[in-house]
This record gives C-alpha cells, structure tokens and sequence, in this order.
C-alpha cells in the first residue's frame, strides 16, 4: 500500500481505500454495500491533499480523513495514465483472509468449543496432528507444529500456523470436524464452514465472471452477518476489507494470481544474501530483485515464462500396463475409440494434479444445483489429449459439511479439457462412511444456504 500512498488501515478515519466505510461502523455496517471510490474521486482526493500540502495541519487532518498519504506512485507518469488506481490495486487475499478472517474466526469457534464443552484443546491438536487425509501438495504445508506445547505461548489458544498452514487446515476442516464433532451440529459449526467455501472460491484458478463473484458476494455477506450475531465486538476491518473481494473477480478473475504467496516467498531470496560490506545496499537489492524476476518468470530468449502462474506441468506413469486384462475390459466397457499410448498414476496441469484415485466434478454448469461426482480409476494419454476413466458417484446424502457417497460399478470417460470444475477432490473414508467434500457446495443443503 506504501507505494501508492495509502495509510494503514488503523490510521484512517476511513479505513478502507476501496470505500468511505469509518472505522468506528465496521460491526455496525458491515451488512451495508457502500459504492467504490473511482478514479475521478480519487484524483480530487490526490488533487486537494497537494493543495494543502504546506500546512501541515490541514494535511494531516485531510490525510487521517481520507486514508491517503500521498499519490500513488503509478498516478505520477504520463505513461501510465491508463493504470487505474482504484480498480487494478485490491485487497490481497492471502493477508486479509488467512491472515485475518480466517485465523480470527477459527480461533472464536475454537474458543467457543472448548467453553461449551464440544471437544478438548488435546482432541484437536491430535486430530489435526494425526489427519491422514492431506494430498500431495498439501502434505509440504500440513499443520506439524507440536500444538500442544506450542498452544501453551499463544494468547486465547490461537493456533499459531503459516498462512499455507492456515489454507491447508481451513480447505480440510470439513474432515477434521467431521472426525471430531461426528454428527454434532450447532450454529458456530455451521458458520465456520463457510470459510471453506470461500477461501475456495478466492484460490479458484478459473471462474466464471458472473456467476462466482455473485456467490461469492452472497457467501461474504452470510458470513459476516452470521459471525456479528454469534461472536459479537469481534469483528475487524478485514472484515470489511474482503467484501470488496467480488468485484475484484470480476474485474480481473480469479484472486488466486492476485495473492501476495509468491511476494512472501520472494522475501527469502533477499534474507539469505548478505547486508554487509555493501557500497549501495539499494542498488543491490534492486538490482538482485529484478535478477529473481527475471530468472523465475521469463525464458533465456527475454519472453515471459509459461508457468509464471504456477510451476510447470508435470506427468508420472503408473505401474499398471495397457495390456492388463482389468483395464483391457474397462475400455472395451466404455467403447474407448483411441488406443491409449499411456496410463499415468498423476498428471499437474495448470499448478492442480490428479492422480488415479482421486474426485473429479465432471458437471458441465458452473454450480449445478447437484454435482456430478466420480472417482479417477485410470488417467490415460492418446498421444494428444489426457483421458479420465472414471467409475461413476452416487450421492447418498448431505451430511454438514459433506457429502455421504458410494462408488458404483459403472465406468465413463472424460476429456481433462472438458472440465468445467478444475479443481481435484478427495475421497474420504470417516467411520467406514465415504465422504466427498466438494466446494462452494459447504452449507448449500442447509436451512441457511446461500445458493
């Protein structure tokens, strides 16, 4: 935010840049939708603020009003008259939701759990602890801190997590709780869940331009509105801040390319070079920032890297043959019109893997009113196209904040292009009971659904 001059958000009256929301009506206000700032009543603001400038009361009063220290730095150039300001600078979701809604809300219910007897602080830190149920990329980020020593030095129980941590533990929660609460339902619980749903839809990689920030608005608003009523005074400007988060979507797409991740990570390249005995450490750090950029996000002929948005594409075979008698019968089932060149135990494709084993959501509408759920048997290549065989998922209930399935005998085939839903599932086993959590799909069947 320094670089275009805004305050931070506890030093402004009007603590959201995005809007004239005041900090003192963030609870009280959070259920209003106040229009955005353009770009035309910014540059007044800008433009009012330099007039002043000299007195410096005047400024600072006008300053604290407005939230605005100064220009920002990509207003100052003619050549940039076309950045708008107010549109193409948002909210990053990594900082405001698994750095403070998420976090915020989680440790509340905790709290609430434990007063209310629901479980123990040692049953959800052997749970999360013991969870057996991570994915590939999820198991490098899983929670293995040693809560119950760690718990010990956090103020209120907070659980003390990384932002991937965080992510990881809120994406899984519908199975943790699960495991822990059985069939308890209570409102807190039903609350907490909407977390997942839109953490989900904040770090889709695809969206669709109408329909997802609509839900994803609708989800916003449940949540804050139900979390005022259960946990009240508890509520903070991020708040506010994430309500902004659907036109963001539609005004540039999936937040996911958005978050300040891959900046964090960034951050390590500069903590392990040396600071010492340097004659301009400006220009050093400058000079070995745009060395990073260029190494991570373009090729050695100058053009911008194909995986800037995520690492490069990935395939491993599986130890199964095409010559195997089961999955000779399986195509010949399914009528496959092209011999197979390979079976794959996963493939990553666009920063997601699928792997045999794995639930897919084959539904051709974005947020059907019920999913088409399947369970990856095969993942084969035509020498062109990656195939999913698939044994068809019969949805047998819905159980908060899941659903209740069974795997059928029936096979069918799908072209990866032709998913609509990118995103892999996974097929849990709790108590002899498969279940499939599938998202922004967490509180849908509830008496409070949003869909």
């Amino acid at each position: 935010m320094s670089l275009h001059g805004f305050k931070e958000s506890t030093a402004a009256n009007q603590c959201c840049f995005k809007c004239d929301i005041l900090k003192e009506f963030i609870e009280e206000g959070i259920h209003h939708d106040l229009d955005d700032i353009d770009q035309i009543e910014y540059k007044r603001r800008c433009n009012q603020l330099e007039l002043v400038q000299h007195d410096q009361c005047t400024f600072d009063n006008l300053s604290i009003k407005y939230g605005v220290n100064s220009r920002s730095l990509f207003d100052r150039f003619d050549r940039l008259d076309h950045f708008n300001i107010m549109k193409q600078v948002m909210y990053d979701p990594m900082h405001t939701l698994l750095e403070g809604v998420v976090q915020t809300h989680v440790n509340l219910f905790i709290q609430y759990c434990l007063d209310h007897n629901h479980f123990k602080m040692e049953e959800l830190s052997d749970i999360i602890s013991k969870f057996k149920f991570y994915d590939t990329n999820e198991i490098r980020c899983k929670p293995k801190l040693d809560m119950d020593l760690d718990l010990k030095k956090q103020p209120n129980n907070s659980i003390p997590l990384t932002s991937m941590q965080v992510y990881v533990l809120c994406m899984n929660f519908p199975f943790i709780l699960k495991l822990l609460l059985k069939s308890s339902t209570f409102y807190a619980y039903t609350i907490v869940l909407t977390l997942t749903d839109i953490l989900s839809m904040c770090f889709a990689t695809e969206v669709h331009r109408i329909k997802s920030p609509e839900l994803l608005k609708k989800a916003i608003d449940y949540h804050n509105i139900e979390f005022r009523r259960q946990y009240t005074k508890k509520m903070k400007p991020k708040f506010h801040f994430m309500k902004h988060f659907p036109g963001a979507m539609k005004d540039v797409g999936p937040l996911r390319y958005t978050n300040c991740l891959a900046t964090e990570r960034k951050h390590q390249f500069f903590k392990a070079g040396k600071t010492k005995n340097f004659i301009n450490l400006p220009q050093t750090f400058a000079y070995r920032r745009g060395l990073w950029s260029a190494l991570v996000n373009h090729n050695q002929d100058g053009t911008q890297s194909h995986n800037v948005l995520h690492g490069d594409d990935e395939a491993k075979l599986s130890g199964k043959r095409t010559n195997d008698n089961e999955f000779q019968n399986t195509i010949q089932m399914i009528n496959l019109q092209v011999p197979p060149q390979a079976l794959f135990k996963f493939i990553v494709k666009n920063g997601i893997q699928y792997n045999e084993g794995c639930v897919i959501n084959t539904s051709t509408e974005h947020f059907p009113k019920s999913p088409t759920l399947d369970l990856v048997k095969y993942i084969i290549n035509d020498g062109i196209n990656f195939v999913f065989i698939y044994q068809k998922i019969k949805i047998i209930d819905y159980s908060v904040p899941v659903f209740i399935v069974q795997v059928t005998d029936t096979v069918e085939q799908c072209l990866f292009s032709n998913l609509v839903y990118k995103l892999s599932l996974k097929l849990v086993i709790i108590f002899n009971i498969r279940y499939v959590a599938l998202h922004p799909y967490g509180i849908v069947y509830g008496a409070r659904a949003y869909l």
